[in-house]
């Protein structure tokens, strides 16, 4: 078969684009003729260039009546999010990598088939990366599996501030959007343009990719969610073991304070652990590490290299039992110590907090925003706030006993956060997480993962201790340096 996708020529980071890929005719096809037929297509394409890594489409085509021999299947239109850290000025290139076909006859599956293109496969398609707007909207949808009659958790920075905001469910495609699919919604969006809230998706939605849909005023956003039964955050009662923990890929977009340099993004993996069984009342700890302890990584041309800071991360961790109550935690780290030199990590013990489990069900927990900051002489100096950008999967889900919580509208539970004093050191990092990692991060390749706009953080910080940065404005310092 010859495959062949459309788009546009160029797209900025973070922006969404509408590719439409042509699968051209099947090699093979179904030696007889056969009724009733639905055939799930999921095609895995490999990213290269401005950005490296996977990216899947599904498309779920029915025929009456399945004819023999090869099938032409028409062209598709999908949703192509642009990596927010996308290299700006590069291509993004696609290659086909894989298809798999679900075949199914009256909804039962029939069998699954796994294609993969010759050897002869190249790009096929590229478009060039131009740099993002640090001040578009996000939009995060966790979790990005659920269950139909189950909650969704809304979050986003750069809304109209105090705007009005209403989410719709729209097909994969990112048509036919409807605020019906969805039986309740609660989205907000306060002073500082931070959007958040839930949705529950319709119990009658059917198992599928969507798009559900943010809008406030002439603002959008959408992101990508699956509905499946039995799926999602929140496994059906009865025998159903909670998962186990999983490495989870979280893409963010990162904000300095002061002001030292442009908004920027990054992703990074993070596993959060938690005991898979508990009671209401019971005080337990959550725990987040970060693949290999790295929070970010001082970039070539870091400024006072061989001097000294001190650092710490925190993390908040979305909670969710699916039948309404939400929540988050706030998780800490110890403070480190950093010695700057170009290309070096900065890494962090992993972050801890003690939790009050609020009732029995089985909870899942989500990474969200992450805060870092920079000390100097125990005070802090500057500090990185990173918003989720995009879906983020389940990393734990913990099984509890007693009476069940209360819905609630979300909010930050007033939990005692672990390891904020001490001193781990610059070389210590966290070991052993589990599950399968996410990826790493573009700009460094197979070991990466850097925070860009954390990456000068310290070493700004020791220069504003010199009265340097924090005393000549920002467009003199870049003249200068010009």
């Amino acid at each position: 078969m010859s495959l062949t996708v459309n788009g546009p020529a160029e797209a900025a980071a973070g922006a969404d684009i509408k590719l439409t890929i042509d699968p051209g005719t099947s090699p093979v096809g179904s030696p007889v003729s056969l009724d009733n037929v639905d055939i799930d297509s999921t095609y895995t394409f490999g990213l290269s260039g401005a950005k490296t890594g996977t990216q899947d489409f599904a498309k779920s085509t029915h025929f009456d009546k399945l004819p023999t021999g090869g099938i032409d299947s028409d062209p598709f239109e999908v949703t192509l999010t642009v990596p927010a850290d996308a290299t700006a000025g590069q291509a993004l290139e696609l290659t086909w990598n894989k298809l798999v076909n679900v075949t199914k006859i009256g909804g039962s599956p029939l069998a699954t088939v796994p294609c993969t293109p010759g050897a002869d496969n190249g790009v096929v398609y590229s478009f060039t990366v131009k740099a993002g707007d640090p001040n578009a909207p996000t939009l995060q949808v966790t979790p990005a599996e659920v269950e139909p009659g189950k909650d969704i958790t809304l979050a986003g920075t750069n809304w109209p501030a105090s705007g009005t905001a209403k989410a719709e469910l729209c097909a994969a495609d990112g048509t036919g959007c409807a605020e019906a699919g969805f039986s309740a919604q609660s989205p907000a969006i306060d002073a500082s343009g931070k959007l958040s809230g839930t949705a529950t998706v319709a119990a009658d939605k059917a198992d599928g990719d969507y798009q559900v849909k943010v809008t406030a005023g002439e603002t959008s956003k959408t992101a990508a969610l699956k509905v499946k039964k039995g799926g999602g955050s929140t496994p059906p009662p009865g025998g159903e073991e909670p998962m186990d923990p999983k490495q989870v890929h979280v893409a963010y977009n990162c904000v300095t304070t002061p002001p030292l340099q442009p908004p920027s993004a990054s992703e990074l993996d993070v596993t959060v652990t938690v005991p898979k069984t508990a009671a209401k009342g019971d005080k337990v700890e959550v725990k987040a590490d970060f693949k290999e302890g790295r929070v970010g990584t001082f970039p070539a041309d870091v400024p006072a290299p061989g001097t000294q800071v001190q650092m710490k991360a925190a993390l908040q961790v979305g909670v969710s039992d699916g039948k309404g109550y939400t929540s988050a935690i706030g998780l800490e780290g110890p403070t480190f110590d950093v010695t700057i030199q170009p290309g070096a990590d900065m890494k962090t013990d992993a972050l801890k907090a003690q939790w009050a489990v609020p009732g029995g069900g089985m909870f899942s927990f989500t990474p969200g925003n992450l805060t870092l900051s920079t000390m100097l002489g125990g005070n802090e100096a500057a500090k990185t706030e990173c918003s989720v950008t995009g879906a983020v999967e389940v990393t734990a889900q913990m099984k509890a006993t007693g009476e069940a919580p209360p819905p609630t509208g979300g909010g930050t539970q007033g939990g005692t956060a672990g390891n904020t004093s001490g001193n781990t050191g610059g070389s210590n990092g966290s070991t052993g997480t589990t599950g399968t990692s996410g990826g790493d991060l573009a700009k460094t390749g197979t070991g990466g993962s850097t925070v860009n706009a954390f990456a000068l953080v310290a070493g700004t910080a020791v220069l504003a201790a010199l009265g340097v940065l924090l005393v000549i404005p920002y467009r003199r310092r870049t003249r200068a340096r010009g």
